[in-house]
């Protein structure tokens, strides 16, 4: 049996919510572009860094364009419910 081990960010954020009684979902294996929570209305949310996602992205072998690409559709074009984490353009 083999355990994966839980990213430190990702530990603490679900520390966290499980202490302050949120439903915040998370971009698996984005874990290190993590930025922390985010209060939007009366709802608060994951943010993370869209330069990190981009970066880890291309590291595993993704062409930028390719990388900006899959991000814009596959990650943050994908609508799920209210929950869902936002993204920050941190490269400005």
């Amino acid at each position: 049996m083999t355990t994966s081990k839980v990213h430190p960010k990702r530990q603490i954020i679900d520390d966290e919510a499980d202490l302050r009684e949120l439903e915040v979902l998370c971009v698996d294996g984005f874990d290190e572009a993590i930025l922390g929570f985010v209060d939007i209305g009366e709802r608060t949310v994951l943010a993370y860094s869209k330069t990190k996602i981009l970066e880890q992205l291309v590291a595993g072998g993704c062409s930028w364009e390719d990388a900006q690409e899959h991000f814009s559709f596959n990650i943050e074009g994908s609508y799920v419910g209210a929950t869902g984490p936002v993204f920050v353009e941190d490269d400005i």
